[in-house]
């Protein structure tokens, strides 16, 4: 796919780290964007809070060419279940549809940076001119 391409038709429609309300977000987000990041948290998790605030400084960098949603296991445990997720924080990476990463506890933000944009580069979704590394 080249470059110019939009991978995501509503990464910026969708705020950065935004808290899914069910499958039916998800389902939709997945078949909108090729490129979709899914943080798994808790609310009475330490760990959960640093990984959110890594997470939504790299989603608001990113979050026109891919989606960067969250799911809070407190109120949304049978989605998490359904997905394979047994701890939190987790972070989980779908590329045209399929979960092709996933990653148990805290990824600070330069590793998630990376990994982003690797995903980006992988996919020729980088569309952004900020993008020099």
């Amino acid at each position: 796919m080249p470059p110019s391409t939009r991978c995501c038709s509503i990464g910026g429609e969708v705020p950065p780290g935004w808290d899914v309300r069910g499958v039916d977000d998800i389902d939709r987000i997945v078949e909108d964007c090729r490129i979709v990041f899914i943080l798994f948290y808790s609310g009475n998790c330490k760990d959960c809070a640093e990984a959110s605030e890594s997470y939504i400084e790299v989603a608001e960098k990113y979050s026109g060419d891919a989606a960067f949603v969250r799911v809070n296991v407190d109120r949304l445990g049978e989605v998490a279940t359904a997905l394979g997720v047994r701890s939190v924080p987790s972070l989980m990476l779908v590329i045209d549809g399929e979960i092709v990463g996933y990653s148990n506890g805290h990824v600070d933000e330069d590793d998630l940076e990376d990994l982003v944009l690797e995903a980006l580069r992988g996919a020729g979704c980088l569309n952004s001119s900020y993008y020099i590394v």
